[in-house]
This record gives structure tokens, C-alpha cells and sequence, in this order.
């Protein structure tokens, strides 16, 4: 698949965007700390709308208008497929999706979400480059059908939003979105690799959607305070004080 002008046209258009205005409730007429759309859907996609600040450059192309940099793709371009352009793929099942904040300084909102949140399983595109990760949120069977159908190497991350929802979202999956240099004013998207990346997750999707993944089962987990201080690192058992920290490309 490729991308067409009026989906580029609302790429540029959410890569502007504040995250107040995204997270803007008309009911409340205020600013909330997540907005979460149910429309009946059995699966869940999740995105943030915040961005590191100081990365925030105006969105350009470059590379024959093949690739778009812009500080802030980290993870519009996430928040841009959930609502722009999944739900105009042809073969793309209904989902419902959770947009959130903070996930840049380790506070992510999707721990503040108050609804049920009941589903099949859950889906992240806030991932650099063009593998996908789950946190060891996802059963075996779940990875292996990922890998089996989309052919997406399965690589290692540490945190994201997902990592903060409940046992009820069912096996979660982070995947690459082909975005790079991630969190600096350089940082761009390359628009063939997300492409193709969202092409396989939507095959996968069209496969799978009705079909219930629980996650795996593991030891309660908890975040430290340098983890979160130094923006990397790795969760630890509540019985384990011992800091870690991974290296930072690991980092999602």
C-alpha cells in the first residue's frame, strides 16, 4: 500500500497538532489526560500525543518526498495511522483506540483509564525502524503468529503506554513505524517502511481480530525511580531493589 495525498496532507496537519488539541473533550469542554474511543471494537490501539519538547521541529520532506522529518514523528505518526489511516484500509477490522500523555517522561496516562478496557488483544505503532517488541505482555502463540504472517522480526524494548494496561487488553504488540533519531529535531519518518509496516499489521488484523490472545503470565512488575529519572531502563520485580538500566537504544 502507499499512502495518498490526503492522508500525507493530515500527516502534516497532526505533526502541527498540540496535545491539548488532541485530547480536547467536547463533553467536558476541557483538556482530559486520555481520550478513549469505544466503538465496539474487539481490539485496541493505543498512541500518545505528547512529544519530547525540545524536538519539535516544522515537518519538511526530504528524499523525493519519500520521508518526512520532523522532531515530533515520535509518536504522531502513530496517533496520524489510528485515525487517518487505519480506519480507511480496506480489510481493516473495527477497533476502538486510547490516546494518551506523559509517555515520554515514564507517566504515561494509560494507567489512569477508568473505563473497562475488555479486549482480544492490543496494538502500539510507537516504535522506531521496522521490527516489533512486546514487552513480555504477549503469549507465545500471539508472537508466533505475529512473526508467521506479518514477517516482522520480533526485536527487544523496554517501555511504552501498553505497558501500563490491564491483563484484560489481551497480548500487546509495539511495532515498528519506520520513524528514526527519535527525540531529536532531525528525527524522521520514512514513509515506504511505514508503509509496508502498516500493510502486514493490517493483514494480520484482518486474520486475527476476533481471535483472543491473553497475555502472558508474569511476576507484578514496578518501575523505579532512576528508571524512570533516566529515562531508560528495565522493570523490576517488587521483591528485587536493584536498579537496571538497558542501553538506550532499547528504549520502546
Amino acid at each position: 500500500m502507499i499512502f495518498t495525498p490526503t492522508q500525507l496532507t493530515s500527516l502534516f496537519g497532526r505533526l502541527r497538532q498540540t496535545k491539548e488539541e488532541l485530547l480536547y473533550d467536547l463533553r467536558s469542554q476541557q483538556v482530559e489526560r486520555y481520550s478513549l474511543n469505544q466503538r465496539g471494537g474487539m481490539i485496541l490501539g493505543v498512541a500518545h500525543c505528547d512529544f519530547v519538547e525540545h524536538a519539535w521541529s516544522y515537518p519538511t520532506y526530504f528524499c523525493n518526498q519519500q520521508k518526512i522529518r520532523a522532531g515530533q514523528v515520535d509518536d504522531r505518526v502513530g496517533v496520524w495511522l489510528l485515525l487517518d489511516v487505519l480506519p480507511e484500509i480496506p480489510g481493516m477490522p473495527a477497533f476502538d483506540y486510547l490516546l494518551t500523555t506523559d509517555e515520554e517522561c515514564g507517566r504515561s496516562s494509560a494507567q489512569e483509564v477508568v473505563e473497562p478496557l475488555v479486549y482480544n488483544w492490543t496494538f502500539q505503532f510507537d516504535r522506531r525502524g521496522t521490527d516489533f517488541v512486546d514487552y513480555g505482555k504477549s503469549s507465545d502463540k500471539f508472537i508466533d503468529a505475529f512473526k508467521s504472517l506479518t514477517g516482522i522480526p520480533h526485536g527487544i524494548g523496554s517501555f511504552s503506554d501498553i505497558c501500563y494496561l490491564p491483563s484484560s487488553c489481551g497480548s500487546r504488540v509495539n511495532i515498528g513505524t519506520g520513524y528514526h533519531d527519535e527525540h531529536c529535531p532531525d528525527a524522521w519518518v520514512d514513509l515506504e517502511e511505514c508503509s509496508a509496516q502498516v500493510a502486514s499489521f493490517v493483514e494480520f488484523a484482518s486474520e486475527y481480530s476476533e481471535k483472543r490472545f491473553a497475555m502472558r503470565r508474569e511476576p507484578k512488575r514496578r518501575y523505579s525511580a532512576d528508571y524512570w529519572s533516566l529515562g531508560c531502563g528495565t522493570p523490576q520485580d517488587e521483591t528485587n531493589n536493584t536498579n537496571g538500566v538497558d542501553n538506550f537504544d532499547n528504549w520502546k
